[in-house]
């Protein structure tokens, strides 16, 4: 089954604040740059790698990144249309955990 999505509802950006990656960001710009990545991930990590923004080191030692992409005035994507898979797909077909969160859940299998 899968879960109604409200017209109404919108994101509002929170996770494009401030993330951290699954991946070292050396691995995503390294597999978009070589030759023998599929062609469909290189180009994910082509679009990850130019839009993120290192913060400023925390005492947890973890990297966090903002999108350069997201607007804080309207809390919109700047890039929406040709935003990576990984922003198409939170919160719609994987579970957002950020607070405040708009799109939690939306469209997960419950």
């Amino acid at each position: 089954m899968i879960l109604e999505l409200p017209i109404a509802t919108r994101c509002t950006g929170h996770c494009c604040k401030r993330f951290i990656l699954s991946a070292p960001i050396e691995h995503i710009r390294s597999w978009a740059d070589h030759p023998d990545t599929d062609p469909n991930m290189r180009e994910e990590c082509r679009k990850i790698a130019e839009m993120i923004t290192p913060l400023p080191a925390e005492e947890d030692g973890v990297d966090r990144f903002t999108c350069r992409h997201h607007d804080p005035e309207t809390e919109d994507c700047k890039n929406y249309d040709d935003r990576p898979n990984i922003c198409r797909n939170h919160g719609v077909t994987t579970s957002c955990d950020m607070p405040g969160c708009t799109m939690t859940n939306r469209g997960v299998p419950a």
